[in-house]
């Protein structure tokens, strides 16, 4: 059943007009909108104030406590426009918000298609600008484990589909990741984001671990080779 505007603007929801209206008001009134009581005006207001980079962290501190979907959408929307200083911004947050995050190893996917992030943080940065990929590896990467796990999915992702990005050296960082971590569930995610690299040193890794790797790992490592083997085909 369709939803009343009523109920949109309950979730959330803010027109154009009321957009609109609220690019009327001062700056200063629309960062105190932000903490309205009504969510469409705190929609609103994002939309209104946008400017991801200078206001990052006022949109993520709404995120971090935001129920209203549409809201949250608006967040999202404008800090997924933003350069590298709103990445660097949100590579803090990585893990933090929400309970939606892997804790254990998931389903292998069926599709061909990359799994989309389950992190909201993670989610936002892999649908950035690809210019902020060196963020996610310098912030992230080589952060604590909760940031690393949620950075693989955003890097995987980004990669995945903008291939243009993908270099020998962010091949090797996260075939390192190997060696020097030892939590299964970044092995998981580090074994998902080599699909989006089709190199031969990708290939080969994947094979040794498919004959020597944790087992549990096996239905990722030939989803992963079988993406790869595509690649190299095409």
């Amino acid at each position: 059943m369709k939803s009343s505007k009523v109920e949109l603007i309950q979730r959330g929801y803010a027109d154009e007009e009321m957009i609109q209206a609220a690019k009327l008001k001062t700056e200063a009134e629309l960062i105190k909108d932000l903490n309205s009581k009504l969510a469409w005006e705190r929609t609103a207001a994002v939309y209104a104030l946008k400017q991801p980079d200078r206001f990052a962290s006022l949109y993520i501190e709404l995120l971090s406590k935001e129920k209203k979907l549409y809201t949250r959408l608006a967040c999202s929307e404008v800090l997924a426009a933003g350069g590298e200083e709103c990445a660097r911004r949100l590579s803090e947050w990585l893990g933090m918000i929400g309970h939606n995050q892997h804790q254990c190893i998931g389903l292998t996917s069926k599709k061909k298609s990359y799994p989309l992030p389950r992190d909201l943080i993670a989610r936002i940065m892999a649908k950035m600008d690809g210019r902020i990929l060196p963020v996610l590896f310098t912030q992230a990467i080589f952060s604590d484990e909760k940031k690393l796990s949620e950075a693989l999915d955003a890097i995987g992702f980004m990669v995945f589909y903008h291939p243009a990005l993908a270099t020998e050296q962010q091949l090797h960082q996260i075939l390192r990741l190997f060696d020097v971590c030892e939590n299964e569930v970044i092995h998981w995610k580090a074994v998902t984001a080599l699909s989006a690299y089709p190199a031969p040193a990708a290939c080969r890794f994947l094979e040794v671990l498919s004959s020597t790797g944790n087992p549990h790992l096996q239905p990722e490592i030939q989803r992963s080779l079988n993406l790869l083997y595509d690649k190299c085909d095409d």
